[in-house]
């Protein structure tokens, strides 16, 4: 983690604050032109800092003159791990499971495509069908299992929600920036589904 502060000249000068951060082998490079809380939330847009680049920044703002009370870390504190908590939440850590050991995720939008799908072959007389996933041919050989694997999926889907929305929940709860950058917003997710 390094912050940088530069100064832009012209007719109408002023700081420029660079963030450089990594996340696994990824570097990341955020300019800042404001340094208030908005500013700051504003340029780190949607990415949601690691929790040890995120204990780090904290402490490198006062050296380059970014200076936030503890209510307004707080609150960064939280917004950096609400968009952790969603990351993880669309992540292969929650948005998977597997298939004949072949592991898959299927959208909300495909499990309902899939279920009407399935709801008209069967009403057409059909008893097994093949799903595709991108070139991979998936054989269903009955579609009423393979309806009742959409009801699990959608089952484990909303437990996933619910969890998720738990997570987010805690740490709005959360009184000081140690127990935000502690919580494990890992925990609790279901077992993940096999077929």
């Amino acid at each position: 983690m390094e912050i940088e502060k530069y100064w832009s000249f012209g007719p109408e000068p002023y700081w420029i604050y660079m963030f450089h951060f990594q996340d696994g082998d990824t570097t990341y490079h955020v300019k800042c032109l404001d340094t208030t809380l908005g500013g700051v939330i504003d340029a780190l847009g949607t990415f949601a800092m690691p929790v040890d680049e995120f204990a780090d920044f904290i402490e490198l703002l006062p050296e380059v003159d970014i200076v936030l009370t503890p209510a307004e870390i707080l609150e960064l504190a939280k917004n950096n791990a609400i968009k952790l908590i969603d990351a993880y939440d669309t992540s292969a850590n929650v948005n998977s499971f597997t298939l004949g050991g072949m592991p898959l995720w299927v959208s909300r939008a495909d499990r309902t495509t899939l279920k009407v799908r399935f709801e008209s072959e069967l009403a057409a007389g059909l008893t097994a069908t093949t799903l595709w996933y991108g070139l991979v041919p998936i054989p269903i050989e009955d579609i009423t299992q393979g309806l009742a694997m959409l009801v699990a999926l959608e089952v484990y889907a909303s437990r996933c929600f619910d969890t998720t929305a738990a997570h987010k929940a805690a740490v709005m709860q959360l009184t000081s920036v140690e127990a935000v950058l502690a919580y494990d917003f890992t925990l609790g997710y279901p077992d993940k589904l096999a077929f």
